[in-house]
């Protein structure tokens, strides 16, 4: 799971400072989203998708990349990065006190550093106020941020830098739905290999790699 900013689904991130099973306020203890990012560079480009399926303290966020297709699941403790095409995956014991998904993705609601509001919006059904962000280097960003107490997260960012241009955009969000158990589970026959856990640095969360 990486940041939303870049390729994957925000709410991945283990914060480490709040203790396990507790709802962040107003969050969505359920949900299902759908997001791409697309990269275009002097005509060519290349899109990946992510999407991202939570019930409680589970995840499952499934990324669908020229490379394959990788899964990362979050149960609990339990944390695994799955490959379907090798029927592979790493498993680590996320240590107690690691915060909920909820309450990580309410650490990502935060004010869009160096932004200005330039108006207002709506990505994926859900209400946005647009900020743009002009940092020195001759790139921009443009960040649509949920107003929704139930999701307040970036839900679209268009960055411009030189001939290259970045968008991330949500297609579709689902709130407090139902969501089958057997999307936090690996298949039968899929091998585990189970790894110690490293202390991520902020805004991360263990790769599965050494």
């Amino acid at each position: 799971m990486k940041c939303f900013f870049k390729t994957a689904v925000i709410a991945s991130t283990v914060a480490l400072s709040v203790a396990s099973g507790v709802y962040a306020a107003g969050i969505a203890k359920s949900g299902y989203l759908e997001r791409t990012v697309t990269v275009t560079n002097t005509g060519a480009s290349m899109t990946q998708t992510t999407k991202m399926y939570w019930s409680g303290d589970r995840m499952r966020t499934e990324q669908y990349s020229v490379n394959g297709q990788t899964v990362e699941i979050k149960n609990g403790r339990n944390f695994y990065l799955y490959v379907p095409a090798k029927k592979a995956a790493v498993k680590t014991t996320l240590p107690a006190g690691a915060s909920t998904v909820q309450q990580t993705i309410k650490s990502l609601a935060k004010p869009v550093k160096g932004g200005k509001k330039i108006g207002a919006g709506s990505v994926a059904g859900l209400k946005c106020d647009i900020y743009r962000v002009t940092p020195k280097g001759g790139s921009s960003a443009t960040v649509y941020v949920s107003t929704d107490p139930r999701l307040p997260i970036p839900l679209k960012v268009i960055v411009s830098a030189g001939g290259v241009r970045q968008i991330t955009d949500t297609k579709v969000v689902k709130l407090n739905n139902s969501i089958s158990n057997s999307m936090f589970s690996l298949p039968r026959g899929v091998k585990v290999k189970e790894q110690k856990f490293n202390a991520p640095q902020k805004g991360q969360l263990p790769s599965g790699k050494k």
